[in-house]
């Protein structure tokens, strides 16, 4: 989500990667999910396919299956990255680690704030947070950025790339770069502790705005009770109230 937008970054969200990405093959369109009109009755008794029709999220357990794939994608693609020759497919290697990540977070984050059901709120804020403290080491990945920067420092195989292809390795490079990929091997690994702490609060302060809270008028402007729920000497607050048309 929530700090400031990066690369590899997940934390309310979206990184350089999300904002650049030309290629989105998540499982399925989420808008089109929710804008699209029934064709059909609901057949409650029709089988479960999962959450937006993902097989592994019919059940909270299905998360902690959806992570692990995607980590698994990630190994094979950072090796990709790191190993083949600098070019077009170093940037196709980006744009697939990011995709692969965040579809699986985008998802999560939105599933732990909004599924009635506290297991799989659960289920999904493990997953944003593994997921996250994946993309912070790989935020300081000293290896893949080498294979970026060997790309973008050689002139003959830069001059192949196409205008949107070197702006999205460009993106990388510098989100790299506001990662401390400059930094040594101790402060880097400070970073990424630090980040991921950031990570972890960012989490449990977007859950805790979303729990109702009783608190004594006492403590609020009374200009600003109005806006809230009345109940004897206290005030009912239930959420962020961020389409509220007051500034205050």
């Amino acid at each position: 989500m929530s700090a400031s937008p990066r690369l590899f970054h997940l934390v309310k969200y979206r990184s350089l990667w999300t904002h650049v990405r030309r290629k989105v093959t998540t499982w399925s369109p989420v808008g089109a999910a929710f804008n699209a009109k029934p064709l059909r009755r609901l057949d409650l008794f029709e089988k479960n396919v999962g959450l937006f029709g993902v097989p592994e999220l019919s059940c909270p357990e299905g998360f902690q299956a959806a992570t692990q794939t995607a980590l698994k994608n990630t190994e094979l693609l950072l090796h990709r990255a790191c190993s083949c020759s600098p070019g077009v497919e170093t940037v196709e290697c980006f744009d697939q680690l990011s995709d692969g990540l965040c579809k699986v977070a985008d998802l999560a984050d939105f599933i732990k704030v909004a599924h009635p059901d506290p297991a799989y709120r659960d289920a999904a804020e493990k997953t944003c947070i593994e997921i996250g403290t994946v993309v912070e080491k790989l935020n300081t990945n000293v290896e893949l950025c080498k294979s970026l920067k060997n790309l973008l420092v050689n002139p003959n195989v830069a001059a192949e790339l196409d205008p949107d292809t070197k702006r999205v390795a460009e993106l990388f490079m510098f989100d790299f770069e506001i990662s401390g990929i400059h930094l040594d091997d101790k402060l880097r690994k400070q970073a990424v502790a630090l980040h991921v702490k950031l990570l972890d609060l960012n989490n449990e302060f977007l859950i805790s705005s979303h729990v109702p809270n009783r608190i004594a008028k006492s403590a609020i402007p009374e200009h600003l009770q109005v806006h809230f729920a009345s109940e004897g000497s206290f005030i009912q607050i239930g959420g962020l109230h961020a389409d509220s048309p007051d500034d205050l």
